[in-house]
């Protein structure tokens, strides 16, 4: 008796890197985040390098204070500029 009561085992629903149930990514590439992106989103330049909300994080890309390239309607960062311009900062007047 004791084989036939493993047959009817409760299935729970596999869990993810957060401990929540939710299904597998439908590509191996979803749910892993790429080594070095090339390009990342507005906002997540403003927070990651700067410590700015959205809306300041766009409106800085608007004053040209964040580089940005124009793919379609997408806006993104290129990495490699913005970590270029840290490096290597313009001097700004002071009023």
């Amino acid at each position: 008796m004791a084989n036939g009561a493993n047959q009817h085992k409760l299935r729970l629903p596999a869990l993810n890197k957060h401990g929540l149930g939710l299904p597998a990514p439908r590509f191996p590439s979803e749910g892993r985040k790429m080594t070095q992106a090339k390009t990342i989103s507005v906002p997540e330049a403003g927070k990651e390098y700067f410590n700015m909300c959205r809306n300041a994080a766009y409106a800085a890309a608007a004053r040209g204070e964040i580089p940005t390239i124009r793919i379609g309607k997408l806006l993104r960062v290129p990495v490699r500029a913005l970590e270029q311009m840290l490096e290597n900062p313009k001097k700004t007047e002071v009023a």
